[in-house]
């Protein structure tokens, strides 16, 4: 996925999902080598999710796509910098400036 993504994208951002028991450090090593093995110059790794949903919506144009695979509506499994509970609510967040704060 990572070299299709590469080759078609003009961006693309390599974030955490759930860890699953993986400690962070290991999964941020694990994508630093998937992105030297498969990306190329065009990528970043941006560990936190909403902090990557974020960078992604500010630095893109009005005709710009942006794809975000891994989690759709699904609750997170683990914390992020923004309270948000899922990729939809941090996509509203920064695109209609409403603030979602984590329930639990």
């Amino acid at each position: 996925m990572l070299t299709v993504t590469s080759g078609t994208s003009d961006q693309y951002i390599l974030t955490m999902d759930d860890l699953n028991s993986v400690p962070q450090n290991e999964m941020i090593e694990t994508l630093k080598s998937l992105n030297n093995l498969y990306g190329n110059e065009k990528g970043l790794i941006i560990p936190d999710r909403t902090l990557a949903i974020k960078w992604a919506i500010e630095h893109s144009n009005p005709e710009d796509w942006i794809i975000i695979t891994g989690k759709g509506h699904e609750t997170y499994q683990q914390n992020y910098r923004l309270q948000t509970n899922s990729d939809k609510e941090t996509v509203l967040y920064f695109s209609n400036k409403k603030k979602y704060y984590r329930s639990n």
